[in-house]
């Protein structure tokens, strides 16, 4: 778990499967996203087999957490970071804060604290 002032992200479970296609499929999130082609609309079962995969890759290479609200505790978004080259020493970060009420769009850096 990485825990900062404002969010905590720790690894997936499978509880968080259902927010994760509800902010996978809302136009505000996927607006908020700038057309990342890693946040394209998904059905529940892509979910489910993203859900399933995930745990076994490598961590060299890709992860997603799922982000929560240190005062509240409760899940409002995701993190993952892909693309890495070690060599390079670069990396997508990717951010998403879908719970609309935790802030919503553009709003992943600050509450993440980038």
């Amino acid at each position: 778990m990485i825990k900062g002032r404002l969010t905590r992200s720790r690894a997936l479970r499978a509880e968080d499967a259902a927010r994760h296609l509800r902010w996978r499929n809302d136009p505000l999130a996927r607006w908020a996203t700038a057309g990342d082609p890693c946040f394209d609309p998904v059905t529940a079962k892509a979910i489910t087999l993203a859900f399933d995969t995930m745990p076994r890759l490598s961590p060299r290479e890709s992860a997603v957490f799922t982000v929560e609200d240190t005062a509240g505790g409760g899940v409002i978004g995701m993190a993952d970071y892909r693309d890495l080259d070690p060599y390079a020493g670069v990396a997508t970060l990717g951010i998403t804060i879908g719970e609309r009420e935790s802030g919503g769009a553009a709003t992943g850096r600050r509450r993440c604290g980038c």
